[in-house]
């Protein structure tokens, strides 16, 4: 079989998907940060920005093992 040649650039890929990443996650952090602060919420625990923060984390890890579950070394 054949490669046949293409304009595709995975580094250039890589590189837009990062940055969109990276520029979604600190815009999702102040707006946690924001939100945390406002009267509606204050003392609600579940609206504690540290407690948010390591939330979300917990919860993407939980969606990501599901996907792509790590695999024992033998």
């Amino acid at each position: 079989m054949e490669r046949k040649d293409s304009g595709f650039n995975q580094t250039e890929f890589n590189k837009i998907l990062l940055e969109n990443v990276m520029k979604t996650q600190f815009t999702v952090s102040k707006l946690l940060a924001i939100g945390s602060l406002s009267p509606h919420v204050t003392g609600d625990e579940r609206f504690e920005f540290r407690s948010m923060v390591s939330n979300i984390r917990e919860d993407a890890k939980d969606v990501i093992s599901h996907f792509f579950p790590e695999q024992e070394e033998e």
